[in-house]
C-alpha cells in the first residue's frame, strides 16, 4: 500500500490530487511516498493468552488438589506423625499441604481467583 503526501506539509494526499488540501502546494513530481508495511500479525500474543487462560483454571485445580492428598496422606499416617515418625512420606505430605495451601492464599490474594 503506497500513500503520497506533500511536500510542503507532510499532509497525506488522496491519490489524484493536484493541489494538497491543507496548505494549497500545487502536487506534481515532487511528491513523495512512503511504503506502509501491513500491521504485525498477533496470533503468537492470541496462543499466548489463550494458554495463560488455561493454566488459570488448571493452576487452582492442581493446588486445590494438593491439599486434598496432602491431608488425605497426613491423615492416612496421623498416627505415624503423633508418634513423631517422620519418614519420607509424612515429609512430603505435610510439604504438599503447606505448598498447596499457599498457593490458594497467594492465589486469592494476588486476584486469580475473585
Amino acid at each position: 500500500m503506497e500513500k503520497v503526501y506533500c511536500t510542503e506539509c507532510g499532509n497525506e494526499l488522496e491519490g489524484g490530487s493536484k493541489f494538497c488540501p491543507k496548505c494549497g502546494n500545487k502536487v506534481d513530481d515532487e511528491t513523495f511516498s512512503i511504503e506502509v508495511s501491513p500491521s504485525k500479525s498477533y496470533k503468537s500474543y492470541i496462543i499466548i493468552g489463550y494458554i495463560l487462560a488455561i493454566l488459570g483454571i488448571i493452576l487452582p485445580i492442581l493446588a486445590i488438589f494438593g491439599a486434598i492428598v496432602g491431608f488425605y496422606l497426613i491423615y492416612r499416617n496421623y498416627g505415624d506423625l503423633l508418634s513423631g515418625k517422620f519418614n519420607k512420606t509424612n515429609v512430603n505430605a505435610l510439604l504438599i499441604l503447606i505448598f498447596s495451601i499457599f498457593a490458594i492464599v497467594f492465589m486469592f490474594n494476588v486476584g486469580f481467583i475473585r
